[in-house]
């Protein structure tokens, strides 16, 4: 196939962009956040799930951010501080590994990130759509659960973590399993 012919590959250091996230926001959403997970892939847990809360008015994304795996450690880290101060609120939320034996993981991701919510609502930045990378939503309870609150509206996406802004699990910044309290 010659170059004229080969479709463009989307080069995977570009930056992500906030076109998304406008779009839920145009359509009347105030708060828009992205969630990641980490830890999905481990056999014994735990599992975290990081949100980042973006608004009409937050500001130019900062340099350098990328999907976090494709990052180098140390500059994963330097980028922790200045999405901080660019992202509106973000939280993190995790599930022990006594909770993925008890709900599985699917459910764990759900404890996990109902968590990262209740902490955005504690915050008063309770978002009401929620980007989540990947095609399956893992965050909406099933039909007919009982839960303490309505979840957001949830938009899925392949590869949010490359192409979003806002989804950015902030691996580097999360604290150790050691340190959660759940």
């Amino acid at each position: 196939m010659s170059a004229a012919h080969r479709p463009k590959r989307r080069s995977r250091t570009r930056p992500p962009g906030r076109h998304v996230e406008r779009d839920l926001i145009d359509s009347g959403h105030e708060l828009v956040a992205g969630m990641d997970e980490v830890g999905r892939g481990a056999l014994a847990g735990p599992v975290s799930v990081g949100v980042v809360v973006v608004r009409r008015d937050t500001g130019r994304i900062p340099a350098g951010l990328r999907d976090s795996k494709l990052l180098r450690p140390q500059v994963r880290q330097s980028l922790c501080a200045p999405i901080r101060r660019w992202a509106y609120a973000s939280s993190v939320g995790h599930a022990s590994p006594a909770e993925i034996d008890v709900w599985g993981i699917i459910g764990a991701l759900r404890i996990a990130g109902q968590r990262a919510l209740t902490a955005l609502t504690e915050q008063d930045a309770a978002p009401s759509a929620v980007i989540l990378d990947g095609h399956h939503d893992w965050l909406t309870p099933p039909r007919g659960m009982v839960v303490e609150a309505p979840a957001p509206q949830v938009t899925t996406r392949i590869k949010a973590d490359l192409t979003c802004a806002c989804v950015w699990p902030r691996r580097a910044s999360w604290p150790s399993v050691s340190a959660m309290t759940r």
